[in-house]
């Protein structure tokens, strides 16, 4: 007996997304799905890039991972939705509230790795070694990354820094000399 596998393409999928949630929020709200929309970056900061895309933005040529200022020049009325994501809310979170959750993570970071593979096992990363890459996934996704205490010096535009409070996260380095 062969198999028969379903592959399941939801169009806009984070736009369809974010307009139900509004809609749910607010029923007078407008619907993104309706009108030239993208949710992308922040045009303020210059970063970003089309996340995803209106049925009419797509017919004004707007293409998904093109700049925001490109998909501007194309629709001038276009909507700007910035990416959001539910935990940004939270002013704390643990390794347990975030398990399930999908992360960019960097490798090559010592035991953060582990850590996190050990405590967030229903999680899955995007792993990426190359640091300029990861910057670029960074500015470019919704995913939610790590960050330090050393990094937080230059935040990630457009993103927000939550502590985790699990003891696990909280290291103290020592120098070791002779």
């Amino acid at each position: 007996m062969s198999a028969l596998i379903f592959h399941i393409d939801v169009n806009s999928a984070f736009l369809s997304w974010e307009a139900a949630r509004r809609l749910r929020d607010d029923p007078d709200a407008q619907d993104l799905r309706t009108i030239d929309a993208v949710i992308g970056g922040s045009e303020e900061t210059r970063h970003g890039v089309v996340l995803a895309k209106s049925p009419s933005a797509k017919r004004c040529g707007i293409m998904t991972g093109e700049p925001l200022s490109h998909a501007r020049q194309k629709c001038p009325h276009l909507t700007v939705v910035p990416p959001d994501h539910e935990l940004a809310k939270y002013e704390a979170l643990t390794f347990a509230d975030i398990n399930g959750f999908n992360f960019l993570l960097r490798t090559e970071l010592g035991f953060w790795d582990t850590l996190c593979r050990e405590k967030m096992p229903a999680s899955k990363f995007l792993v990426q070694p190359d640091a300029m890459v990861f910057e670029e996934l960074v500015n470019a996704s919704s995913l939610p990354c790590f960050t330090t205490d050393y990094v937080r010096l230059r935040d990630y535009p457009n993103r927000v820094n939550i502590p985790l409070s699990d003891e696990e996260s909280h290291v103290t380095f020592y120098l070791a000399k002779r």
